[in-house]
């Protein structure tokens, strides 16, 4: 953004038509017209729907309640008081003070107050909260307002500053005063209680009092060489045709002293506009960047994705590359403000979560969709950040979602930040909601942390996907069979309180039913008995309330069959393949058709690049054990049955690589026996039927015939 939350942001617009692109599943959505929310002080210009080329896929999803609120404005003696841009950490090299969390937010608009970042206490994990601040952070240097705050506590010692030290930050500046500003930092000794003025990251004077110079919102990491790095978003390039960049500059002594500036994303096209950088550390060593990339001259309702890169060290980020957009399978990303966390839970990499504004379908640019889960959901990803992401349960609802055109309120959801807990079981969020005043205060809530995230398919050996009826989070959307796409409506989500869950709502009995054949849906989480599932040994899903099973009525696997629970039997029709472990079956996949050929890899060697072919079917070959993953790949030696260039036309080869998340190393069993590549729409085929050996594999436009059907492990 080219100033923080609450100020009024004057963003180009672009007067371009766009087509919206075609996704797999895409027409199951539905499309309305959108009503404007009204937003207070704004400073743009109303366009209308046909220029802003975005549609309402509904309105945002509701889930578990809100569990608090951290400040509510008092809005009757302060009309203008607004609480928003929150930020929370725990205390983790503080000695005794060890698992505290501490929390902020820009509170301003009290008369006779400049913007401040008060700080909040809470001892036991975020379920409850101090009533009033155990300190402020004020511009104790001019007297200024300060906005966009970020707190930080240093892992390690720092120049003078010990392990454990806060530092918080923010631009400071005279609101509506662009001449000059400072982002400033401050340094708490005393766990938050007393702060100290440091020094300042950057600072600008003398400047026209005008939009398009400002310097925001800042973030602290220690990199991989020990300096302590604050990044910050920069408009002053803008002169020479960089519209804004993601920038840093670091220090070797504590932050007394700042180096040069570095860029970290600047694209010089007098287009891209990337900011509100949030780092965070893998456990690989390297480092992990969220940030939006608001367009020039692009509506910003309609452009601003959600991008996320890395770097070996925090400080070398390939500034020319944009990275990647956090999207799903089917192409769902966030606009707008994001905050990016690690949590332990998840297996080796852990996991990433991405929160976002809103969650939209189309272009970078727009036309796009706003989906109905937006408010209600963060991303995950298992994969260093990686690949694709799913969708998870966000533990604050935000509704209505923030927005940038006229007659919306900008703050809901506005830059919300994610704590995982230490051992990685729950994620503690915070979020602006909205007040009816047009302003915001600032919510909180637990959720359990997702478990393993995919596909559930069956029954049995039919390869139908347990399916959300219509791809939409709709309370009541019946859960069906149908074929495996890798849309967010096949990726469930097994949690630790027993439900299993979609777009963040529960696989829900309609009306908490007991009978056999009572049907299933998608619903709110509701703690309900009707909303616990538990796998049994024999591949069945118990719900104990009932004491019946999840089944497949009639043995019927058509497209659109809703599901019931009914007596536990030990049938096929009840057997369903969950996503537990990332690893499924491991053996030969033989065919194509009847042929009982194995599918191979070159000299059974782990050489990147080896092509995946046809070969006689040995015994205890390594290159033709194949292993289904719930990531959607399929791995022989580690290494992932991959499209060459990540192609995506007929004829497109196959080979083995190194697994990178790409959309080339996706792939679904369909009902027929065919391998579905969702990227490309096509299957993996054997060219002309040539069974030889060392025949190499292609994809090909899926067509039913006997070379395309495989015989899975």
């Amino acid at each position: 953004m080219s100033s923080p939350y609450p100020l009024s942001i004057a963003k180009e617009r672009s007067m371009h038509r766009r087509s919206r692109p075609d996704g797999t599943r895409a027409t199951d959505r539905r499309s309305r017209t959108p009503k404007w929310l009204s937003r207070s002080g704004a400073v743009l210009t109303a366009l209308s729907l046909a220029v802003s080329g975005m549609t309402l896929a509904g309105s945002p999803a509701s889930a578990t309640p809100t569990i608090g609120v951290l400040y509510t404005p008092n809005t009757t003696a302060n009309p203008s008081e607004d609480a928003s841009y929150p930020r929370v950490i725990r205390l983790e090299h503080s000695g005794a003070s060890n698992g505290t969390l501490l929390a902020t937010f820009s509170h301003s608009g009290v008369t006779g107050q400049k913007a401040s970042f008060p700080i909040y206490r809470s001892t036991d994990g975020g379920a409850n909260w101090s009533a009033s601040p155990i300190g402020t952070v004020t511009d104790t240097v001019h007297g200024w307002d300060l906005d966009g705050p970020t707190l930080y506590e240093l892992p390690q010692a720092e120049g003078s500053l010990p392990a454990g030290t806060l530092l918080a930050s923010g631009t400071a500046w005279n609101r509506n005063d662009y001449t000059q500003q400072t982002v400033e930092v401050f340094i708490s000794t005393d766990h938050g209680t007393t702060w100290s003025y440091r020094s300042a990251c950057t600072s600008e004077s003398g400047m026209a009092n005008s939009q398009g110079h400002g310097i925001w919102e800042p973030e602290f990491t220690v990199a991989g060489n020990g300096s302590l790095a604050c990044y910050f978003s920069d408009e002053r390039p803008s002169s020479n045709g960089y519209p804004q960049v993601l920038a840093h500059v670091t220090s070797t002594d504590g932050g007394a002293t700042w180096g040069s500036e570095v860029y970290d994303v600047a694209v010089q096209d007098n287009v891209q506009r990337p900011g509100m950088a949030s780092v965070v550390k893998l456990p690989n060593g390297s480092y992990a960047m969220s940030y939006e990339d608001c367009k020039a001259g692009y509506d910003p309702d309609s452009a601003c994705a959600v991008y996320v890169k890395t770097s070996p060290d925090g400080l070398s980020w390939n500034p020319g590359n944009l990275g990647n957009i956090a999207q799903t399978m089917d192409g769902r990303h966030f606009l707008h403000t994001p905050q990016l966390a690690w949590s332990p839970a998840g297996g080796t990499n852990g996991t990433l979560l991405l929160s976002g504004q809103r969650v939209v379908y189309g272009a970078d640019g727009g036309p796009i969709t706003v989906e109905q889960e937006s408010g209600a959901v963060l991303l995950a990803n298992t994969n260093l950040g990686n690949g694709t992401w799913t969708e998870t349960t966000a533990p604050v609802v935000v509704n209505p979602t923030g927005g940038y055109d006229a007659g919306e309120t900008a703050c809901p959801g506005y830059s919300s930040p994610i704590l995982p807990s230490a051992d990685g079981s729950s994620v503690l969020y915070m979020a602006g909601t909205h007040l009816s005043n047009g302003k915001c205060q600032v919510s909180f809530g637990t959720e359990v942390t997702p478990g393993p995230t995919g596909a559930i398919t069956g029954p049995d050996t039919t390869n139908k996907c347990l399916d959300v009826d219509t791809n939409t989070p709709t309370n009541g959307n019946k859960v069906q069979l149908w074929d495996c796409s890798g849309v967010p409506g096949q990726q469930w989500a097994r949690m630790s309180d027993g439900t299993i869950r979609a777009f963040g709502k529960c696989l829900d009995i309609v009306a908490n039913g007991t009978a056999n054949s009572a049907k299933v849906e998608l619903w709110d989480c509701d703690n309900a008995g009707g909303q616990q599932w538990v796998p049994q040994a024999n591949g069945s899903l118990l719900n104990p309330q009932s004491g019946r099973c999840l089944d497949d009525p009639q043995a019927n696997t058509a497209n659109g069959t809703q599901l019931q629970i009914y007596d536990c039997n030990g049938l096929s029709t009840q057997v369903w393949h969950l996503t537990g472990s990332n690893q499924g079956p491991t053996g030969a996949i033989t065919g194509p058709g009847t042929t009982n050929k194995c599918v191979d890899v070159d000299t059974n060697t782990p050489t990147n690049g080896n092509k995946v072919q046809l070969w006689d079917c040995g015994s205890g070959v390594q290159g033709q054990q194949w292993t289904r993953m719930s990531d959607g790949t399929v791995r022989s030696f580690g290494k992932c049955l991959d499209i060459v260039a990540n192609g995506t036309a007929n004829s497109a080869k196959t080979e083995l690589w190194d697994c990178n998340g790409v959309g080339g190393q996706q792939w679904f069993p369909q009902p027929n026996g065919s391998l579905l590549n969702p990227q490309s729409g096509r299957c993996l085929d054997d060219p002309q039927a040539n069974t030889a050996n060392g025949t190499q594999l292609q994809i090909y436009d899926c067509n039913g015939l006997s070379t395309q059907v495989w015989h899975l492990p």
